[in-house]
């Protein structure tokens, strides 16, 4: 995968300047939001440094610097009585889903007919792609109409479609196997399982949820 000079970001802060309560602080250190989502990836997600510098489109080393810096700004408000000030970037998230029209989510996931990516960055939300499903492919080639993610058993559905989905941001459902959960987590998107209510409504509960 070619590197980017500017990360991919996810997380989004609830809170962007924080400091001690029991002392004035004499400093405000500025972490950078690449800091910020490294230390997200790796110590709040727990994910292997490896798999951070592939979620956020970086090479190893850049995101060792960057998680090594954060720790040290971190450390610093509780040593050194200082606070930190989050330079936040704008984001851009991008979510995929489940779909059999291409633009409602479907109530299957391995066997949906197809995957739906969508772009929000905070202002609107627009259909990037729609995506085949090869496994959908795959059981109508033989003969199998899709009815439920039962039906696409043995045909590999755990190793086809993460890959898919590895540009995501999050990947939501309404329902997902916890092997195929793993799996997309395991490439660096977020997986969010939906309410029922979000099968027509889709844009109204990501925004609700993201926001």
């Amino acid at each position: 995968m070619p590197k980017r000079s500017c990360p991919k970001l996810t997380c989004k802060p609830k809170a962007l300047h924080v400091g001690p309560l029991g002392a004035k602080s004499n400093y405000n250190v500025p972490l950078l939001h690449e800091e910020l989502e490294a230390l997200y990836l790796a110590d709040v997600k727990g994910m292997y440094h490896e798999a951070c510098a592939e979620a956020m489109e970086i090479s190893r080393p850049t995101f060792t610097k960057l998680l090594k810096s954060a720790r040290r700004k971190c450390a610093s408000v509780f040593l050194q009585a200082q606070s930190l000030r989050v330079d936040l970037k704008p984001l851009k998230l991008r979510a995929i889903f489940p779909s059999e029209d291409g633009k409602t989510m479907s109530d299957r996931f391995q066997s949906a007919r197809y995957f739906v990516s969508i772009v929000w960055d905070e202002f609107e939300i627009v259909t990037e792609s729609i995506i085949k499903n090869p496994i959908y492919e795959k059981m109508l080639a033989s003969g199998t109409h899709p009815i439920g993610d039962e039906q696409a058993k043995g045909l590999g559905a755990g190793r086809l479609i993460p890959p898919l989905l590895e540009n995501a941001s999050i990947v939501c459902a309404l329902q997902m196997g916890e092997g195929m959960e793993r799996n997309i987590i395991g490439m660096g998107p977020t997986v969010q399982i939906l309410p029922k209510s979000a099968h027509n409504e889709l844009l109204r509960v990501l925004v609700e949820k993201l926001g």
